[in-house]
């Protein structure tokens, strides 16, 4: 929820709950008012001109004269809950009624007297005043004692009648506090959201500008505090990502630099002694330190490669190639070259390929190292007459099935499940290698499917080792 929308929000429960108490004190103080003026009223008219009104007709005092005379049908007994009104020649405040000192009536007119009012006069009460409820709304009422000793108008009902359209005014002062508390309350906010939308967009800003711009807060409150917090941690960030900027550039030409000097000159290396094994004849123990100095030497470059290719896939602003690879040249290429080093291992490697050409979009150089991590693997991990067979397969649809699979000592149910998991790239795999764990190698394998959306599973073998088959 928006601050606007939460400011409206509050502003309207806030005018909401003091519109309806002030509604209802309004009315509380209106009828208040409504029936000291109706006990004054009655107070006054306890004169001799009335007891003597009263007294002379008691039948048919009411409050002054009245037009038209009912006939004897329409005479009700006197202490009669229904009785015919009699419309006044002019519209009156209040009108009153003549009670005995037994409480009954002494107008065909007057209504039953309220038993209120009968407990509490004959407690002692002078007077009493309560509301009450006619057609129209709510009035107000009071009875008092006369003191006209021996008189059939020994008390006095007086009754007001509900003031004119008391429902829509109710509405109407309901409504003005409503409106009133909401404009104040919304009014007084408003500047304030402003002041933090502008600092809101300032900040929004100067994020998208690399935290170059400065963000002005004009006042000496908490939204200043807050735009100069922001404006000292905006330097910090300006600082600090120079100095990223700096390091990443720095590494960049490092890895470059490893790249062409050391792991591009090292994958030379073993081409050299492989072909100086074909071309001379040496002895035995010759032979066989000349081979392990050719594993160490693709140990070496393979170690390089990873190394290089982990600092470029931590780099995200590093660029990758998304282009249509020709895996089938890939897979010829990739085992004609590793030959060599699963020779010096012991270790036949082949290649089976489709006759049709299989391509993958993805960069070029991952795919390579990808797929001499897992050929790496299978010979490295596998024994001394062993076989790695690297089989490349078209399926319908234009997809593909890529198997690396070795005929090694295989791996146990926790090592194949945790080869299985899903992994993302980190580029420390090496730092507390386990026996069990996913390396360096593996690591880059997952990554690189995971970006090429290829899909990557293990498997043991029927006859011992590991498959790892590659499809999309």
């Amino acid at each position: 929820m928006t601050l606007r929308r939460s400011l409206i929000l509050g502003s309207a429960l806030t005018a909401l709950a003091v519109a309806a108490v002030g509604t209802v004190l309004v009315e509380g103080l209106r009828a208040r008012d409504r029936a000291v003026q109706l006990e004054r009223a009655s107070a006054a008219a306890l004169v001799e001109h009335t007891r003597e009104a009263c007294e002379a007709n008691p039948n048919w005092f009411l409050a002054g004269p009245r037009e038209g005379r009912p006939t004897k049908e329409q005479l009700a007994q006197p202490d009669a809950d229904v009785y015919t009104p009699r419309p006044d020649t002019t519209v009156r405040p209040f009108e009153y009624f003549a009670f005995d000192e037994d409480f009954r009536g002494v107008s065909t007119a007057a209504p039953r007297f309220p038993d209120a009012f009968r407990i509490a006069l004959k407690s002692g009460n002078e007077f009493v005043t309560e509301p009450w409820k006619g057609p129209d709304g709510t009035g107000v009422e009071t009875a008092r004692w006369t003191r006209w000793s021996a008189s059939e108008c020994a008390i006095l009902l007086f009754r007001a009648a509900p003031p004119p359209h008391q429902t829509l005014v109710r509405v109407a002062i309901f409504l003005a506090l409503f409106a009133g508390v909401f404009l104040v309350a919304f009014g007084v906010s408003l500047p304030v959201e402003h002041r933090i939308g502008a600092v809101a967009a300032a900040m929004r800003q100067s994020a998208r500008s690399q935290y170059t711009g400065l963000v002005k807060a004009d006042g000496q409150d908490e939204i200043t505090a807050v735009a100069a917090i922001f404006n000292e941690a905006a330097a910090g960030i300006r600082l600090r990502a120079n100095e990223l900027k700096e390091q990443r550039d720095t590494l960049r030409r490092l890895t470059a630099d490893t790249e062409d000097d050391l792991v591009k000159p090292l994958g030379a290396v073993p081409a050299r002694i492989g072909e100086v094994l074909r071309s001379v004849s040496v002895t035995p123990a010759v032979r066989e330190q000349m081979q392990a100095a050719l594993r160490e030497a693709v140990t070496l470059e393979h170690r390089g490669a990873n190394l290089v290719a982990a600092t470029q896939l931590r780099d995200r602003e590093a660029g990758f190639e998304e282009v249509p690879v020709n895996l089938t040249q890939l897979v010829e290429r990739v085992v004609a070259r590793e030959a060599m080093f699963a020779g010096a291992c012991g270790v036949a490697l082949s290649a089976t390929v489709s006759d049709q050409a299989v391509t993958a979009v993805g960069d070029p150089r991952l795919f390579e190292l990808m797929l001499v991590n897992l050929i790496d693997n299978g010979v490295r991990y596998n024994k001394p007459g062993g076989t790695v067979v690297v089989d490349l397969d078209t399926a319908a649809g234009g997809h593909f099935v890529l198997l690396v699979s070795d005929d090694g000592p295989g791996v146990n149910d926790a090592t194949l499940k945790y080869f299985n998991s899903i992994r993302r790239f980190r580029g420390d795999e090496r730092r507390h290698r386990r026996a069990d764990e996913v390396g360096l190698g593996l690591a880059i394998v997952h990554e690189v499917t995971g970006r090429a959306k290829i899909n990557l599973a293990f498997r043991r073998r029927d006859n011992g080792g590991v498959e790892v088959r590659l499809s999309r």
